[in-house]
């Protein structure tokens, strides 16, 4: 019910909660794209990798949206433009998902070795690289 009427919730929920089956909960979460809680169960079964791919791959959607934002914005100084993008829910949104993939790095890095730490933190800087210089594309003018 949580994942239908109260996405926002689950998350805290699962945080807090330890009377559930991790694998079905994992199970409705991504049924029901509740990306959080999908990558808070994955990084807590030991997937890593998996829970940072999930929290990454919402990105470029974000990256599309905000292009789009950035598109309909009309303000007359560069000052202005700039600090009205800033603004938007699509940049809050997209911090927050690199303040997601940070922390779970953080948090598992010192659990890892070093090699699989180093794959970890390169796979979020690849992700990010990609997204800002190779797949996000200008408005034509």
């Amino acid at each position: 019910l949580l994942c239908r009427y109260e996405r926002k919730s689950v998350l805290r929920f699962l945080e807090t909660s330890e009377s559930y089956r991790v694998e079905r909960c994992l199970h409705l979460c991504q049924e029901y794209g509740v990306i959080d809680a999908a990558a808070f169960l994955l990084e807590r079964v030991g997937d890593i990798g998996s829970a940072l791919l999930l929290v990454i791959s919402s990105l470029n959607d974000k990256f599309i949206l905000l292009d789009s934002a950035v598109e309909s914005e009309h303000c007359g100084t560069a000052p202005g433009h700039f600090k009205a993008i800033l603004s938007k829910k699509e940049v809050t949104d997209i911090i927050e998902i690199l303040r997601t993939c940070i922390g779970l790095c953080q948090r598992n890095s010192p659990r890892l070795d070093p090699d699989e730490a180093e794959s970890l933190w390169f796979q979020l800087l690849d992700s990010f690289v990609f997204l800002l210089v190779l797949g996000y594309t200008p408005p034509e003018q």
